[in-house]
């Protein structure tokens, strides 16, 4: 008697189904324009062997789409794979992904043209390897003038993959009069080039904060954690990876400090302006002591009717906009960042604290209930869209 698992994630289908002698036991899985693969995978595997019934010890064998298709969606079902059969010590059988859909196609006669759309995420790679060449340029600049050992670098980004779907597949757009005014265009055969602009859409959006849940927009980790780099004067961690907690409005006191400006306190020639919020964690870049916030300390968040709480290792968080949540989920971000285990139903005291301390942030900050029917692209988008089709000749 053998059972084999088998695990299919290189499109936006995430597959499980089980196998015993060559008879379907059991399957789980969903088709999800969003890749939530490094959310659902896991889950379905544990809860497609409890229900057969079969402990993982059991196994036989683990098999797994290989390819072609989406690179991450690949990289989350093959490592997932791998690291399963090693821990068992049974065997890896990889299956060619188109292999698998000329096997569901009958067509004795012609040809099978697969066609899989990548150029999109090629350009993005390349505007990234781009960046990267042109820092090296800065960092050889600085060296010329005598200036790098005097240079604190910061390298981080504002939120995770952007996920608009502002391109379609024929280079059509939303935003159509606008390209047409400045010059731009969003056709397939010249993306990449002078004059092209580019939008990986949802579904590469999500590859790519893989295996983080959903993109920009979204208060998930997907959306909200970002890598941040710092190098320079009074920086003295260097060559480590941290999983420390730092939120964006840390870097302003931080980099102040760092400088050795002063913080205005919330006065600015005579005038009375924002105060700098926000924890410095300059003595922790210094070898200082962790943690850079105490467990006991609520961090808030809100965009756009998205919202989040950060607390110690726990987050709340609730998707209104984009995902019609309605009720808040419970995540341990330190062991489980992409946030694919709810422990609302575990940790219900702790629960209700957090949204305690998110409600205290909302009166705090002034921030706005969410007007019914409120649509995020239309109310960026709209009235901007609304008067260049007014100003068309």
């Amino acid at each position: 008697m053998s059972y084999i698992l088998n695990i299919e994630t290189s499109t936006t289908n995430c597959s499980v189904s089980l196998f015993k002698n060559s008879e379907l036991v059991s399957f789980k899985q969903e088709n999800d324009q969003n890749y939530s693969h490094s959310k659902s995978l896991h889950v379905f595997i544990n809860d497609l062997l409890e229900g057969s019934k079969v402990s993982p010890k059991n196994l036989s064998a683990i098999s797994v789409s290989k390819g072609p298709g989406s690179y991450t969606g690949l990289r989350i079902g093959v490592s997932s794979a791998k690291g399963l059969c090693f821990a068992l010590g049974i065997p890896l059988i990889s299956v060619d992904t188109l292999d698998a859909f000329a096997h569901q196609i009958e067509s004795p006669d012609g040809f099978i043209v697969p066609l899989i759309d990548a150029r999109r995420m090629e350009v993005y790679a390349g505007m990234v390897d781009a960046m990267d060449t042109h820092i090296g340029r800065l960092l050889t600049y600085l060296e010329s003038i005598d200036e790098y050992d005097n240079t604190i670098f910061v390298f981080t980004s504002d939120n995770g993959a952007e996920g608009s779907d502002i391109i379609t597949q024929d280079g059509g757009s939303v935003l159509a009069p606008w390209f047409e005014r400045v010059g731009y265009n969003a056709d397939y055969e010249t993306l990449g080039e002078r004059g092209s602009w580019n939008a990986i859409g949802s579904s590469n959006a999500t590859i790519a904060a893989s295996p983080l849940t959903y993109y920009k927009f979204h208060a998930s980790e997907g959306g909200l954690r970002v890598p941040l780099v710092m190098a320079g004067p009074g920086i003295d961690r260097r060559n480590e990876i941290s999983d420390e907690f730092v939120f964006v409005t840390d870097l302003m006191p931080t980099i102040l400090d760092l400088v050795d400006v002063e913080n205005h306190g919330g006065s600015w020639e005579g005038r009375e302006i924002e105060p700098v919020v926000g924890t410095n964690f300059a003595s922790y870049l210094s070898q200082g002591q962790s943690p850079i916030h105490e467990p006991t300390e609520p961090i808030g968040y809100e965009l756009g009717g998205n919202s989040a709480l950060f607390k110690g290792d726990y987050k709340i968080v609730m998707n209104r906009t984009g995902q019609g949540d309605t009720e808040w989920s419970l995540y341990d971000i330190k062991s489980d960042p992409s946030e694919a285990y709810d422990l609302t139903e575990q940790k219900p005291d702790l629960l209700q604290a957090m949204i305690a301390d998110y409600d205290d942030y909302v009166a705090a900050n002034g921030v706005l209930p969410m007007p019914a029917g409120y649509n995020r692209v239309l109310r960026i988008l709209g009235p901007a869209l609304l008067q260049l089709r007014q100003d068309r000749p």
